[in-house]
C-alpha cells in the first residue's frame, strides 16, 4: 500500500477516485515538516457492516497460500470481538477478546476501525475504543501486514477450513484503507456479493 502526500491539491484523476469535493489551495506554503522516519507507516482499515448472523469474520489480512505464517483477523464470536495478529518468523502472536457491549446482529449498521501505530493497536466498534499494546511488532512484520491482501466478510474455503473461520454474512459499505475509500467493484475476487446493494433487511 503505497502512500503519497499532496500539497495544495491533487490531480483531477485522483480527485475523482478519492471522491474529493474540496478545490485545491491557491497560495503559498512554507515551513512544512513531515516525518519520514523508518517504521512510521501505520495500518488503518475501517468499514461499516450490518450482519444477519451472530458470528463470523469481519476482516482478514492474509494469503491463501500460507495463512498460518502471517495474518491479522477480526472475528465476532460469542458476543466478543476476537483479534489475532500473527507473524511466525518474528515470533509475534497477539490474541485478544474484546467484549461487545450490545448485540451486533440487531439489524442496525455498525462501524469497525482498526489501526496499528508504532506502539498501540486501536480497535473501535461503533463508539467503543479499545487499545492493545503492540510495541513489539518489528518493522518487518509491520511492513508485511501492510501488504497482505484484505478479505472482507470471510476467507476462501480452504483457509476457512484450516483456521476454523466462518463468514459474517450481511451487508458491507464504506471500506477505507489508510483513509482512502475502496470500492467493492474493484475487488480482485467477489464471492456471493451484491455490489452497491444490501439485500438483507
Amino acid at each position: 500500500m503505497r502512500r503519497r502526500m499532496y500539497i495544495g491539491g491533487v490531480i483531477s484523476k485522483h480527485r475523482a477516485s478519492f471522491g474529493l469535493q474540496t478545490p485545491g489551495y491557491e497560495g503559498c506554503i512554507r515551513d512544512l515538516k513531515k516525518s519520514i522516519k523508518n517504521g512510521s507507516r501505520n495500518l488503518d482499515i475501517s468499514l461499516s457492516f450490518r450482519p444477519i448472523v451472530e458470528e463470523g469474520t469481519v476482516i482478514a489480512l492474509l494469503t491463501n497460500g500460507n495463512p498460518e505464517a502471517a495474518r491479522l483477523t477480526i472475528e465476532i464470536k460469542q458476543d466478543k470481538v476476537l483479534v489475532t495478529v500473527i507473524h511466525a518468523v518474528s515470533g509475534l502472536e497477539i490474541r485478544d477478546a474484546i467484549p461487545v457491549l450490545r448485540p451486533l446482529c440487531d439489524g442496525e449498521w455498525h462501524t469497525l476501525h482498526v489501526s496499528i501505530g508504532e506502539k498501540i493497536m486501536h480497535i473501535t466498534i461503533d463508539d467503543e475504543r479499545n487499545e492493545l499494546p503492540v510495541d513489539h511488532i518489528s518493522p518487518t512484520a509491520r511492513e508485511l501486514l501492510l501488504n497482505l491482501p484484505v478479505n472482507v466478510a470471510g476467507v476462501s474455503a480452504p483457509v476457512a477450513e484450516k483456521l476454523l473461520m466462518t463468514s459474517l454474512i450481511g451487508c458491507y459499505r464504506e471500506l477505507r484503507l489508510a483513509g482512502h475509500p475502496k470500492y467493492f467493484e474493484s475487488a480482485q475476487k467477489q464471492n456471493k456479493i451484491v455490489v452497491d446493494g444490501c439485500p438483507f433487511h
